[in-house]
């Protein structure tokens, strides 16, 4: 295993101290690796050792290695824009690791600035998704980036590709002849990828307004689970987004309520939200991916903050069998937790049963951002996203995104599930 500083442009931020930093943390200790970590933002002197030590705690990540990160990093006031400033924190780096937890635009002006910069040999550029804010804006990153670094040593970000479901379900078609040779339009009648959350906007208001759940969530990660969860040896990531296109549009907005024991207010009245707000906190998207296997299936991709009950993982709902409920396989995304819902015999008064098989996936030493983070140290290519698929990703939403004000915007009162109509 190479050993690599990691560089993080935006190393103040909420992103770097709530994932980016336990992610590293996780690595060290599984790897028994102290890893140099070198914080960079346009904020004057920071303590980061003691932004580490925070970080960590607060994440419940601990350990020895984990531990001594905060003594082997340091702080670099940056602006991320400038051309000189970034020449001098890779001054004297050998082969970095430069992380760009900054949002799309400021990255693209840090693109800009890189290349006007003496870059060091084996530079590897991470670059949080999504890429971007259309397809057009895409592909100008993905060329900026191109003139940068060669294509392996480029690291798009998603990680959704390191969440247990999308991690596991590759392995579980490869390797049960229970799952693959059922996975596909013949055997299922519909498919779900729905990452529904009981958080509202959490002080994150400014940035989200700008976003919403479809941007947010459904371009950004959820298609792409969904290009992994399809693919297999014939037909590959990129081509089934290539073979996708968007069927039909739901979305809708929380109004006051309470979720658990916690009163929100409707989005509406969330502080930092335009009072004009068109934005909305829930979306549902139908997909249709255009190959001989899939021809015909139902994609379900779903996001919404402040949801009753909510439901985080890829569902997978069979075709009936003589008018019995449907077979459903269920992966869900953080907690490796595997269902399989089947039918049985109630012997006792002749009828059907239904019972649920349910099993713990093997536990994962490290958590979605660990894993990316393996992912960049080690050059372990199936994490990473080609600039192909980034560009889809905005070519399938951008259509519904420029007229998504026509859609009718359903309200749903915080603590609730939104879509009560049919999913299909």
């Amino acid at each position: 295993m190479t050993e690599r500083s990691i560089l993080i442009l935006g190393g103040t931020g909420d992103l770097a101290r709530r994932l980016l930093l336990p992610g590293v943390g996780e690595y060290a200790e599984l790897f028994s690796i102290v890893t140099r970590v070198v914080g960079a933002d346009v904020v004057g002197d920071a303590d980061y050792p003691s932004i580490i030590s925070q970080a960590l705690r607060d994440a419940g990540v601990g350990g020895e290695h984990a531990s001594r990160l905060a003594s082997h990093s340091n702080y670099v006031q940056v602006d991320a824009t400038s051309a000189e400033d970034l020449a001098r924190l890779l001054a004297g780096e050998e082969e970095p690791v430069l992380y760009f937890a900054l949002p799309p635009a400021i990255t693209s002006q840090a693109l800009q600035a890189l290349a006007h910069v003496d870059l060091p040999d084996g530079l590897i550029l991470a670059v949080e998704k999504p890429i971007g804010h259309d397809a057009a804006s895409a592909r100008e990153v993905n060329n900026l980036l191109s003139e940068l670094v060669p294509e392996e040593r480029i690291f798009r970000v998603d990680h959704f590709l390191g969440m247990s479901a999308t991690v596991n379900i590759g392995t579980l078609r490869s390797d049960n002849r229970l799952i693959d040779p059922l996975w596909n339009n013949e055997h299922l009648a519909e498919l779900r990828i729905v990452f529904n959350e009981s958080l509202g906007v959490e002080g994150r208001a400014a940035f989200y307004d700008h976003t919403g759940a479809a941007r947010d969530m459904i371009q950004s990660h959820l298609l792409q689970v969904m290009a992994r969860t399809l693919a297999d040896e014939d037909m590959g990531h990129d081509e089934i987004l290539a073979a996708t296109t968007v069927k039909r549009v739901r979305r809708g907005r929380y109004t006051a309520g309470t979720v658990g024991s916690r009163s929100l207010p409707s989005y509406i009245n969330e502080d930092g939200v335009d009072p004009e707000s068109t934005t909305e906190t829930w979306a549902r998207m139908i997909m249709a991916v255009d190959t001989e296997r899939w021809r015909g299936v139902p994609i379900v991709l779903e996001s919404g903050k402040a949801i009753g009950n909510p439901r985080q993982e890829i569902t997978a709902i069979y075709k009936t069998t003589k008018g019995t409920a449907p077979n459903t396989l269920r992966l869900a995304f953080e907690s490796d937790d595997l269902l399989l819902e089947l039918n049985v015999a109630d012997a006792a008064e002749a009828s059907r049963a239904r019972v649920s098989l349910a099993s713990n996936l093997v536990p994962s030493k490290l958590g979605a951002y660990g894993r990316v983070i393996a992912a960049i140290l080690n050059d372990q290519p199936d994490m990473k996203l080609s600039a192909a698929a980034t560009e889809q990703g905005w070519r399938i939403l951008d259509p519904v995104l420029t007229d998504f004000e026509d859609v009718p915007m359903e309200e749903y009162p915080a603590g609730t599930t939104p879509g009560a109509k049919p999913l299909i």
